[in-house]
């Protein structure tokens, strides 16, 4: 004996979505040091079918309107690299406890050997941890981005 529970999921949703990403990069210093900045801004317009709850429409605000990412990459010798990546991402409108966020991630990278490559990095290092997004239909815990540290050793043969 079994029992079956019916689910029927239905896209009852249509929309539109606007946005704009620019992006540079520069190098400096004779391929020493580079530079990249990225800016993303995303508008999403989203309208449910007749009979429909409206709230689903809050899905829109699931995506951040606005991301910003700095990438800086400095090799100050020939064995030596050191990589820094700054971020802010905006609120998710819908979920009132994710809010914005600074991330910084730093990777400081040795090259011994042409084949041998030992790295540091850490990741998040602005905060303990921050919740980053939370699913919209299903009642879940929001997805959590914990700091860390780790290291590498790369070996070419």
């Amino acid at each position: 004996p079994h029992i079956v529970l019916p689910f029927i999921a239905v896209n009852s949703l249509a929309g539109e979505t606007y946005g704009v990403e620019v992006a540079a990069d520069w190098r400096l210093r004779r391929e020493q040091w580079r530079l990249r900045a990225a800016y993303t801004y995303l508008e999403m317009q989203l309208h449910v079918a007749p009979g429909v709850d409206p709230q689903l429409e809050g899905a829109e605000g699931e995506s951040p309107a606005h991301q910003l990412s700095l990438w800086s990459s400095l090799n100050p010798r020939r064995d030596l690299q050191l990589d820094c990546v700054a971020r802010f991402v905006d609120r998710l409108p819908f979920h009132q406890h994710i809010g914005r966020y600074l991330g910084l991630d730093l990777r400081l990278g040795w090259v011994p050997h042409p084949d041998l490559e030992i790295a540091l990095a850490g990741r998040n290092l602005l905060d303990d941890h921050h919740p980053e997004f939370q699913a919209f239909f299903i009642d879940t815990l929001p997805t959590e981005t914990e700091r860390s540290a780790y290291s590498t050793v790369t070996w070419k043969f």
